[in-house]
């Protein structure tokens, strides 16, 4: 009984280190200069020079990241420009790729990062991370 005691424990203690954690952004994350966009811990799209281009309408407080052929995609879409970190802005994401897409309206986002003109962004409750740059 006791044996079945000490299980029931350590399982609610495992559970309870799980919930917490899911939450947290990847230190990662900041830490990088990339523009892109990760859900849930994993990188869904990211911007290449190469093959990539970044656009920002300022009247749309719209900003795109994309591929040349628009194949792949992520669109955030503010309608007030972060101006200092820690602040909480609502707006929508959506993103496409040829593994997953996905849309997240009205999704409060963090800005956890600010430098010339880079915005990094994290959402707690959808788990999405996004790097946007005004070209």
């Amino acid at each position: 009984m006791r044996k079945a005691g000490h299980i029931l424990l350590l399982m609610t203690l495992g559970a309870s280190l799980l919930v917490s954690c899911q939450g947290e952004m990847d230190p990662g994350f900041v830490a990088s200069d990339g523009i892109r966009i990760e859900v849930r811990g994993r990188e869904v799209f990211a911007y290449d020079e190469a093959t990539c281009q970044l656009g920002y309408d300022s009247a749309a407080g719209e900003f795109r990241v994309h591929t040349d052929n628009m194949s792949d995609f992520f669109v955030v879409t503010l309608p007030v420009l972060p101006s200092a970190e820690g602040q909480t802005v609502t707006g929508s994401v959506r993103w496409a790729t040829a593994a997953e897409s996905g849309r997240r309206d009205d999704i409060s986002l963090e800005v956890v990062r600010l430098d010339a003109g880079t915005i990094w962004l994290w959402s707690p409750l959808s788990r999405i991370a996004v790097t946007v740059r005004i070209p």
